[in-house]
């Protein structure tokens, strides 16, 4: 059996529009990588 250790590990979904990220995403993936961290 494969233990697969995903502790720390937070998925974030964004779309771009024309090449670009909106503010919500960049916001989102400061807050998952807090959450990462703890």
């Amino acid at each position: 059996m494969i233990e697969v250790n995903r502790q720390g590990e937070v998925w974030v979904f964004a779309e771009q529009e024309d090449g670009k990220l909106s503010d919500v995403p960049l916001e989102l993936m400061s807050e998952a990588r807090e959450l990462a961290d703890t």
